[in-house]
């Protein structure tokens, strides 16, 4: 069987393959820089990291979040390109509809 905590990181992995459309790499990528983060927040919660340590803590963990930003702007952008040439596309054919009925 598998552990609460096992099933919400493959429901998450299935999430993020299902809403992103992404390669296995790219689910690699953004795994590991969720694994990172967790590994950060479970540091950060600790009560004895002084304040030098949490501000460097932080600054990791923002690394992280900026790569996953990257990966998911860039998707974002290609199925804004493709929502964009589909809207194109449908507007052509509207025209050709429009002047057959003219």
């Amino acid at each position: 069987l598998y552990s609460a905590e096992e099933v919400e990181r493959l429901r998450e992995v299935m999430r993020f393959k299902h809403l992103l459309g992404i390669s296995l790499d790219q689910l690699k990528e953004l795994l590991a820089a969720e694994e990172a983060r967790s590994a950060v927040r479970a540091q950060l919660r600790r009560g004895d990291v002084d304040g030098r340590r949490r501000r460097d803590l932080l600054e990791e963990a923002l690394r992280h979040i900026d790569r996953q930003l990257t990966l998911v702007e860039g998707r974002a952008a290609e199925l804004e390109k493709l929502q964009s040439d589909l809207c194109d596309t449908r507007a052509r054919v509207q025209r050709k509809l429009a002047e057959l009925d003219a």
